[in-house]
């Protein structure tokens, strides 16, 4: 037997197996270490806290207003219209001129109107006559009644003397018939000279009722005649020709339009919810101011009245606002063009003002206690329009008291209990803190500004 080989052998064999050993010893070190390492330690993260701005409230007594757009218009504005049917002769005025009360802006053929006055005046002159022959026949008739009366009282007297004769035998049947044949003819004669009277009467009414008919057509002609001369009735601009030299024009048709610019006022649509409270105000004379702006510069106006009911298809109220006698208007206002304004409502008391972002739906908002929102329903008064065009909402709650914080920033995850976090303060886009925006609101807020951080 060969114990030569042993060595070698055995040493082949350690050399196959060293791979797997280490793969054994790796396995249990890699155990070793898994064991011996410590438990993990279970911890919940930290709650986030939004940053936001917060309003410090001030309760007071505040004025709301509304931003209004409205048409510059005219009261004195009218369509001048033929009165009568003639030929155009002569127009002095251009379109765009400026005229003074009483000017000539259209001359009218009149010959026809001469004419018509001149039949006129001859019927009336007619009826005068027979008015006036009228009455000498009523004082002739008036005249004649009168003899027969007295011719009456002779003639009664005569009949009771033969009367008395007769009884004393002294006068015949016969001259007594002829006594009273004379009186009754004589009644008779009374009777129809008061007829005659009274006929007169009625002729002389019935001539003076055709005299004044006669006199209301002639003065309805020289009426006619005046319209051949069109004077403007007014101060004013004339737009809107529709007329010239050698027109026949008709009764009614449309000449041209005269505004007058002196006379100027604003037609504006107020809201209906705002209708009733502006109405109050002005019967119980409340000052409610006006601003009104055009082409960069404004003027201060007043608001004049409400129409009395909503028009067809309109969302609100027409309101006309008017200037002083006198002012400036804003931008040289053109008739038609439009400008803003702004309404002075009647104020409203222990309000306080916050950004609209501040406002959840219609009627919510949350305030800052202990570090977290707390949701408060609040009434909306009403909004106001800052200097700088900002607009804030004019709120009130008995629920939240002077020197509560209402947070302003507008988060999307807003909700009850949410934990937040003030920011220091910030100045808003016209370079003024939010605190000094909302104190020209009329409101004293100090806000901060609005971040998100962790």
């Amino acid at each position: 037997m060969n114990y030569s080989n042993k060595p070698s052998s055995l040493a082949a064999a350690l050399k196959r197996s060293a791979p797997l050993l280490i793969v054994i010893g790796s396995l249990v070190v890699s155990g070793a270490l898994i064991a011996s390492r410590p438990s993990d330690i279970q911890t919940d993260p930290p709650e986030r806290a939004w940053v936001v701005e917060t309003a410090t409230v001030s309760k007071a007594a505040r004025q709301p207003n509304i931003e209004l757009y409205g048409r510059v218009q005219s009261p004195q504005d009218t369509k001048l219209r033929a009165g009568i049917e003639a030929e155009v002769l002569s127009v002095p005025v251009k379109e765009g001129d400026t005229v003074i009360r009483g000017q000539l802006l259209i001359l009218l053929d009149n010959r026809d109107a001469i004419l018509e006055v001149r039949e006129r005046e001859a019927e009336l002159a007619e009826l005068r006559a027979q008015v006036q022959l009228g009455k000498i026949r009523l004082k002739s008739s008036d005249l004649a009644l009168q003899k027969e009366n007295e011719l009456l009282k002779i003639t009664e007297s005569q009949s009771a003397r033969a009367q008395e004769l007769a009884a004393e035998g002294l006068l015949s049947k016969s001259d007594l018939d002829t006594s009273m044949e004379t009186l009754k003819r004589q009644q008779l004669n009374i009777n129809q000279s008061t007829l005659t009277v009274e006929e007169n009467k009625i002729s002389i009414t019935q001539l003076e009722a055709q005299l004044m008919r006669a006199s209301a057509q002639r003065d309805s002609a020289e009426l006619a005649f005046a319209r051949t001369r069109i004077l403007a009735p007014f101060d004013g601009v004339l737009s809107e020709f529709n007329v010239s030299v050698g027109d026949r024009i008709g009764r009614g048709d449309d000449l041209m339009r005269l505004q007058n610019p002196a006379a100027t006022e604003i037609r504006a649509q107020i809201p209906t919810s705002y209708a009733a409270t502006v109405r109050d105000g002005l019967r119980d004379g409340v000052a409610l101011t006006v601003v009104v702006s055009h082409q960069g510069s404004s003027v201060n106006a007043k608001l004049l009245r409400v129409a009395g009911q909503t028009r067809q298809n309109s969302g609100g109220v027409d309101a006309f606002i008017g200037f002083a006698e006198g002012a400036a208007v804003a931008g040289d206002l053109r008739l038609g063009s439009t400008v803003r304004v702004l309404l002075e409502l009647p104020p409203e008391a222990n309000v306080f003002a916050v950004p609209a972002e501040a406002i959840y739906g219609r009627d919510r908002v949350y305030t800052s206690q202990d570090s977290r929102m707390r949701s408060v329903v609040v009434e909306r008064v009403g909004e106001r329009i800052t200097d700088n065009s900002k607009s804030l909402i004019l709120l009130r709650s008995p629920a939240i008291a002077d020197g509560s914080e209402i947070v302003v920033t507008k988060l999307s995850n807003a909700a009850e209990g949410l934990l937040i976090k003030s920011a220091g303060e910030s100045v808003s886009e016209d370079g003024r803190t939010m605190s000094a925006a909302l104190n020209a609101a009329g409101n004293v807020d100090a806000p901060n500004s609005p971040t998100a951080t962790r």
